[in-house]
């Protein structure tokens, strides 16, 4: 401790730790005599703050050479999904633990052979329009639990989702309120993959689940282009084919029945279909999709994004009743009112009798 301040040479000189520094102040002129000295003796080491081993920097280490490339590659591939700087930085924090050392040899996986497979899948993805609109973080996660089972399906097609994020030890808070959306987009994965799989030449006649389709997901990405384009054109000839259908049995039907069932009657008003009322109409739940009106163009397309394979139902403003007072009152609503003679001697009975508790 100095004992006297060099600038004015007053002896009140005073220890300052207001800045989390241990600083020597002079009362009197306000100068600081020292700071960040180092203790030479016992008695200035008591005066100091014991610093646990866990808020040291002894203990913070740099990330290992595997981590870091890992990491190059998850903010690479956000850049691709065109995330935001928020969520950049959010997904390393939301990484699977899953590493030789980490967990078991049959559940183990190396980083590599799993960013690969979820990359494909990404991309799978993204050719089928699932992407589009969605929230990135369950998409994510959804596609490294799916290529996780994809890799040893024999093994891991047991494992439920949320299983999978325990057994990676992933930060709870994450996975927790991602669950249900991502589940969601795992569930249009697999559906893609269902389609794109019953294109598999060697499966013909073998019926293609979503239980049981994560086995063909190598042979699936591995011919993805192939696939695709084999399940659009299939598709189209498909639609091509019902349209030449109808329009033989338009064609044997005889035309004046048909225009005039075609042509509605000017005092019968034209029914809708059930879908256009549905839409119309709305049910309680915001949440429900409306379905597509048969000659909506979306049918045409195998693969759709979201807001048009499913358009959300419309709101319908109630009209609101006017009422002014001058409205006319039936008689047998005015009869309501009135009292009959047993419920009017009823009603006195009663009367007099509560006078007299």
């Amino acid at each position: 401790m100095p004992s006297n301040c060099p600038e004015c040479g007053s002896s009140r000189v005073v220890e300052d730790d207001l800045y989390s520094q241990r600083q020597w102040v002079c009362e009197d002129c306000g100068s600081v005599v020292s700071e960040g000295h180092l203790t030479t003796s016992l008695s200035d080491e008591t005066q100091g703050t014991n610093v646990p081993y866990h808020a040291s920097t002894e203990e913070i280490k740099k990330p290992c050479r595997n981590l870091i490339l890992g990491f190059i590659r998850v903010r690479a591939l956000c850049r691709i999904l065109r995330l935001s700087s928020d969520m950049e930085s959010e997904v390393p924090f939301c990484s699977f633990k899953l590493g030789p050392n980490q967990v078991e040899e049959v559940l183990s996986e190396t980083p590599q052979r799993l960013v690969d497979r979820m990359s494909a899948l990404m991309e799978l993805a993204s050719d089928t329009w699932i992407v589009t609109g969605r929230q990135p973080l369950p998409l994510l996660m959804g596609s490294v639990y799916m290529a996780w089972q994809s890799l040893n399906p024999t093994a891991r097609m047991k494992y439920s989702f949320t299983k999978f994020c325990k057994i990676g030890k992933a930060p709870e808070q994450s996975w927790r309120k991602s669950r249900d959306t991502a589940l969601k987009r795992v569930s249009e994965l697999l559906e893609v993959l269902c389609r794109l799989g019953r294109e598999l030449p060697w499966l013909r006649g073998v019926a293609v689940e979503p239980n049981t389709v994560v086995t063909l997901v190598d042979d699936i990405l591995k011919h993805r282009r192939a696939l695709l384009l084999r399940a659009v054109n299939k598709y189209e000839q498909q639609l091509q084919n019902e349209l030449s259908e109808s329009q033989t049995t338009e064609c044997e039907k005889d035309p004046s029945e048909s225009n005039r069932s075609k042509s509605p009657s000017p005092e019968t008003p034209a029914v809708m279909s059930s879908d256009q009322a549905e839409c119309e109409n709305p049910a309680d739940e915001e949440a429900t999709d409306c379905p597509l009106p048969p000659n909506h163009w979306g049918k045409r397309h195998l693969f759709l994004p979201p807001c048009v394979k499913s358009r959300k139902r419309q709101r319908v403003d109630v009209p609101q009743l006017e009422v002014t007072g001058d409205e006319d009152i039936s008689d047998s609503e005015i009869e309501s009112y009135i009292r009959s003679p047993d419920e009017i001697k009823l009603y006195l009975k009663a009367q007099k009798e509560l006078k007299q508790m």
